[in-house]
């Protein structure tokens, strides 16, 4: 496949997404807009190859999908020595109905599961950043079982258990500002010193959880609601089966 025709698929992927008028021209906008050029699946640069791993090795790679002989949409991943990474799809507009970002991380499941047959640790696959409030998102948390990175702990955990907290957000206000400047005011900061026998670990630790309690019981908490980026496939029936 030449480098044009990949090249014009990523432009018309990118004026889409960025709601921008093809007329304007690349220079412009200050940016590249020709991606690397690979075979259907090839590293982006040399890929190493562990005898305990995949035979292509762990590197960066692009995946293209064909559709009636034309090229409608380039898949990045990247395969690890324990997952394979989903890290970016770009698409021709003219397929938008297709869902090929569902149809692409199905494949991309299924292509984990053959690498695992090669190499048994490589057993994950990383749908990336999860922003709940975002819609386009939401369709990460729709492949079950599918678990979130905690940011604090490091721990993975499911995401069915994650969901209340997402859709709890503090919302504050001019008074909860004063009511907590007013609480703060009023407290003796040294017997946390004191307590802590002046260890400085200890100190940062009471002060801390003191102040997330203070938050917690002044600033109310609202339940925020978000919609799914709803897929012209998904009909009464689908939507039956996706709640089951």
């Amino acid at each position: 496949i030449s480098t044009v025709s990949i090249s014009l698929l990523f432009k018309s992927y990118f004026y889409l997404i960025y709601n921008l008028h093809p007329s304007l021209s690349r220079s412009s906008l200050s940016l590249n807009l020709s991606p690397s050029i690979h075979p259907p699946l090839s590293p982006t640069h040399q890929a190493e190859t562990p005898t305990d791993g995949p035979e292509v090795g762990h590197s960066s790679f692009h995946q293209q999908y064909w559709l009636d002989g034309r090229i409608v949409a380039v898949g990045v991943v990247d395969i690890l020595p324990t997952c394979v990474s989903s890290v970016y799809l770009y698409y021709h507009p003219d397929f938008t109905s297709l869902s090929l970002g569902s149809y692409s991380a199905l494949k991309e499941v299924t292509f984990t599961g053959h690498l695992q047959k090669v190499s048994p640790k490589l057993c994950y696959y990383y749908l990336s950043f999860y922003i709940h409030s975002c819609p386009k998102m939401r369709y990460k948390g729709q492949y079950q079982p599918s678990d979130l990175l905690c940011p604090e702990t490091y721990v993975f955990v499911p995401i069915e258990s994650c969901i209340p907290s997402l859709e709890s957000v503090q919302r504050w206000s001019d008074q909860s500002d004063s009511t907590l400047q007013d609480c703060f005011d009023h407290v003796d900061w040294d017997m946390f010193r004191t307590a802590s026998n002046n260890n400085i670990d200890e100190y940062a630790d009471s002060v801390s959880e003191f102040i997330r309690k203070c938050i917690d019981d002044v600033v109310p908490i609202a339940k925020i609601k978000t919609f799914p980026n709803q897929k012209p496939w998904i009909d009464g029936s689908i939507l039956v089966k996706l709640k089951a």
